[in-house]
């Protein structure tokens, strides 16, 4: 027997080098395909990794296919070699958005709330729908943002403060979170009292974030100096927008 196969797998060999396609469970290879799989009874078993073990993959290619064991998904690179990009396979409902899209919200009349606290604020910033491409995609909750769908997001928000009581100063600053989870860079007004026109300022916040379905965005503000409140400005005065870019 081993020296049939012996006989055989050089003339199998170039038969693979010389019409490049293989059919399994086929002999009708479709002519489009490198690789043509049939079965009526079973299916194909991918590579079952543990993100960590996906992520000790030495230069992955760009579209290699792993299921991750952790998230029970499939994914796939969608970047270089040097730096993968692990993107989740999309299934179940049909992907619904597009690059482009996005959503704006600012603080309303209704909202009174202490921007300079100790413990950190999420600040209200969904009393008002400036706008929304898709409210599939972009799921306002409160004080939070929800997104459905994996990919790249763009996450600007501008908050203008006023002090709201006493000279003694302060410093709110800003920054933003996701699933409660602090990210990115930090925004500080810098040095406010209520006295001598210094009772006024703003924070700016702009980021460029890799995002999962599911994953809450919030927008925290906390104390960096002294305490004593500081409010919205007034209203429609701080806002917060959100796109999608990939």
């Amino acid at each position: 027997m081993k020296r049939y196969i012996a006989l055989f797998a050089p003339i199998f060999l170039i038969s693979l080098s010389t019409f490049a396609q293989v059919g399994v469970g086929t002999t009708t290879i479709n002519d489009s395909a490198i690789l043509d799989i049939a079965s009526n009874e079973k299916g194909v078993l991918l590579p079952r990794l543990s993100t960590i073990r996906r992520d000790a993959i030495s230069n992955p290619a760009y579209g290699l296919i792993i299921f991750n064991t952790d998230t029970q998904t499939l994914e796939h690179n969608r970047s270089t070699t040097t730096i993968p990009r692990w993107i989740t396979i999309q299934t179940g409902a049909a992907v619904t958005s597009n690059t482009t899209q996005s959503a704006k919200y600012t603080n309303d009349a209704l909202t009174i709330v202490n921007l300079n606290t100790g413990s950190g604020t999420n600040v209200p910033l969904f009393g008002t729908e400036l706008w929304n491409d898709n409210t599939s995609l972009f799921i306002p909750n409160t004080d939070e943002i929800i997104i459905n769908e994996d990919g790249r997001y763009k996450v600007m928000s501008n908050i203008s403060v006023i002090s709201a009581s006493s000279n003694a100063r302060k410093s709110p600053e800003a920054y933003i979170t996701v699933n409660s989870v602090h990210v990115g860079s930090f925004a500080t007004t810098g040095y406010m009292r209520q006295t001598t026109n210094h009772n006024t300022s703003s924070l700016h916040l702009n980021e460029i974030l890799e995002l999962h379905s599911g994953d809450a965005i919030s927008i925290r503000v906390r104390q960096a100096g002294n305490g004593t409140n500081a409010t919205f400005r007034g209203v429609e005065t701080s806002n917060i927008y959100i796109e999608k870019i990939d």
